[in-house]
């Protein structure tokens, strides 16, 4: 139904996330902004985040956690939040408009903005970059950027990933990535694993 829903009522989504209650949550990359649809009869129901709210630019992937609603905002580099009940704005501290973190995926390698976003067990909130096969972490409170020793511009740098995708936490604690390989080849899901966490 995705693709009625695309051509039909978007210029194009990205993402979407089952919020509680019956709607489904959707970022629609071309109009910057977040809409919800009806679980029950996959109607558009409304505009949750309206187009460039908080700064908003090209949304990208949603989660929700804690209470707020996290979008990558692709053509700005940033993740933005906003209060999950009144979908207000909710910048960290010293920031404005929703910026919750920034510099998103910026490391000056092959990146081009935040892709898919994720919490992990530690609580802070991971951002795979959308080339290059890096992974980003960010305090799950703050926003503050916290790279590994090891990758001091990212958390983790997957040399076997062309194309960071979709990201997720085993039940064995590993970080999982899968990987949309080389731009312009067909795309091709690997899942690579990171070391354990500490």
């Amino acid at each position: 139904w995705s693709s009625d829903v695309c051509s039909s009522d978007l210029s194009e989504f990205s993402a979407a996330v089952l919020a509680q209650g019956p709607l489904v949550l959707v970022a629609d990359q071309n109009n910057s902004s977040v809409v919800a649809y009806s679980l029950d009869t996959l109607q558009f129901s409304q505009v949750l985040i309206p187009t460039g709210s908080g700064g908003l630019n090209q949304a990208q992937d949603l989660t929700l956690h804690g209470g707020y609603l996290f979008v990558g905002s692709w053509n700005t580099l940033q993740v933005m939040r906003y209060n999950a009940t009144t979908m207000a704005p909710a910048p960290a501290a010293g920031q404005g408009g929703a910026v919750f973190a920034t510099d998103v995926c910026n490391a000056g390698l092959s990146y081009s903005g935040p892709g898919f976003m994720k919490f992990g067990p530690d609580g802070n909130l991971y951002v795979s970059c959308d080339g290059g096969g890096a992974v980003e972490r960010y305090n799950g409170n703050t926003g503050a950027a916290m790279p590994s020793a090891t990758y001091p511009s990212s958390y983790a740098k997957f040399a076997q990933v062309a194309q960071s995708a979709g990201i997720d936490f085993g039940p064995d604690g590993h970080l999982y990535v899968a990987d949309f390989g080389p731009l312009g080849a067909p795309y091709v899901a690997r899942d690579r694993k990171s070391t354990r966490l500490n």
